[in-house]
């Protein structure tokens, strides 16, 4: 019974390896036979997609003004703080001496000024005695002139009278009138008259003599005490302006010691700490960073750089889905809140910021961590869609339907008189192009062979491109590719030709 069951076995055995050997060496060709895909209804995306870092909305760097050891720490890695709230202090010693070396100039100033107040008042009164005193002299000095010229008037009237008198007595001794005697009275009264004007002259040309000295005198005086209390008013207020110096002196040296104490400018959590207890920092040049201190971590934003031929899609307000490596199955969402237009180069590579601001109330997002981000363009919930597989597929002419390629060579040419050049397909692997230029795909025909269909292509995304306007229904077969006896050629008129 084994046998049989034996025998049968090598015997089917057999039977298949002689049919399996007829079908391969005898049989006729079989029809070439092509990959295909369906044209389809479903969402379709378009997207761009970058990295950038996560980082606070608000991110302060707290240094110091003043240099100096670090005396106390009251905040540390991942302490939440308080705007004003203590977070160190240096060692203030030096400041503080500082501050008692300014007040004690500040009095020093005080007292030259009430020395010098006393000055100017002393020069004050010196100069009200000299201005009185040269008034006096002059006033004294013009009346002693007044009195000279009147004294001339009264010569000269006496010495007029006299005149008259002499000439009367000339007269009445011609006429035998009176005596010769008198005549010569009348003669010594008016050269005595005569000699009295004289000498009041004189006297006039000393006392205008003695008030041109005076003035000149008396106006020394006075100008000296001038002079002196104009210095003493001056030193005064150099010392004022000594006083107000010392004052900013205090003041600053009053500053720069409560600058010792470090204070948050705002309320955050402690993100760094750059220094130690004992450490001497140094604000020299810049002020060196102590901590950094962000703002809110629940309210997040992630800089992602986006390249210069995508940054034309970013609009304020689109959506932005972003996920990190910490959460790989999280995703978040934000949204585009700026668009930064300063450009970063990078080895002729240009980028573009852009901010997506994102809320963290979980926190699970930390400053630092690479977000791949992913910025949602515009979507269509259910359109006709192409796989791109399909504009990529570029059959060799001898399967090309002949009157297909007949219609294609002469565009080719219509197309390369007008001055048009090889550019290859008008897609990529993408699929995204200008939705005014027409894509083409290709369908199978009659006898083996491929006919193109062209159309107008829409949003496009890694797998799928928007057919707009074309011959396509959905579920048509397209040819992605093809056997290994119709593999893609490279030569031919058509092997650049263009999709239209």
């Amino acid at each position: 019974m084994r046998r049989i069951v034996f025998g049968g076995c090598i015997l089917l055995v057999a039977v298949a390896g002689f049919l399996f050997a007829k079908s391969r060496f005898t049989s006729s060709p079989t029809r070439e036979k092509y990959m295909t895909a369906k044209a389809s209804k479903g969402p379709i995306s378009l997207e761009v997609t970058s990295t950038g870092a996560i980082n606070s909305v608000v991110t302060v760097q707290v240094g110091t003004q003043v240099s100096g050891t670090i005396l106390d720490l009251c905040a540390d890695f991942n302490t939440k703080v308080k705007a004003g709230q203590v977070i160190a202090r240096l060692d203030p010693a030096l400041f503080k001496a500082t501050v008692e070396k300014e007040k004690a100039n500040i009095a020093s100033a005080e007292a030259n000024i009430l020395k010098l107040q006393a000055a100017v008042a002393e020069a004050k009164r010196s100069l009200d005695s000299a201005d009185s005193l040269y008034k006096g002299q002059i006033a004294e000095a013009q009346s002693n002139l007044a009195v000279a010229k009147a004294n001339v008037e009264k010569a000269k009237a006496t010495k007029t009278q006299t005149k008259r008198a002499l000439d009367r007595a000339t007269q009445l001794v011609k006429d035998k009138t009176i005596a010769q005697s008198e005549k010569d009275d009348a003669q010594a009264n008016w050269e005595t008259a005569e000699a009295q004007l004289k000498a009041a002259e004189a006297q006039v040309e000393v006392a205008q003599a003695s008030l041109d000295l005076t003035e000149v005198q008396s106006k020394n005086t006075k100008d000296n005490a001038q002079t002196n209390y104009d210095s003493a008013v001056a030193q005064l207020k150099t010392a004022e302006a000594q006083l107000e110096q010392a004052k900013a002196a205090h003041e600053s040296a009053r500053v720069n010691y409560e600058h010792t104490i470090i204070t948050s400018p705002i309320d955050g959590i402690v993100v760094a700490r750059a220094v130690d207890v004992g450490q001497t920092v140094a604000a020299s040049l810049q002020s060196p960073t102590l901590f950094t201190i962000a703002n809110d971590l629940t309210k997040m934003q992630v800089e992602a750089t986006v390249d210069e031929a995508d940054i034309g899609k970013i609009k304020v307000g689109q959506k932005a889905t972003f996920t990190v490596d910490a959460f790989p199955d999280d995703v978040f969402a934000g949204a585009v809140s700026q668009v930064r237009l300063s450009p970063t180069t990078v080895q002729n590579v240009v980028t573009y910021t852009v901010i997506v601001s994102v809320n963290n109330p979980e926190s699970k997002l930390m400053p630092g961590m690479t977000a791949n981000t992913t910025f949602h363009i515009d979507k269509r919930d259910s359109a006709l869609r192409v796989p791109n597989s399909a504009l990529r597929f570029q059959p060799s002419e001898s399967l090309i339907e002949p009157a297909a390629l007949k219609s294609m060579q002469e565009r080719m040419q219509e197309w390369s008189n007008k001055g048009g050049g090889k550019s290859g397909s008008a897609e990529d692997g993408n699929g995204e192009r200008s939705r005014r230029r027409m894509a083409r795909v290709w369908v199978e025909a009659a006898g083996d062979k491929l006919k193109p269909i062209r159309f107008k292509p829409g949003l496009a995304d890694g797998k799928w491109t928007e057919v707009i306007e074309g011959d396509i229904a959905e579920g048509q077969e397209l040819v992605i590719g093809a056997t290994q006896s119709q593999t893609v050629t490279s030569t031919g008129p058509l092997s650049g030709v263009r999709r239209f």
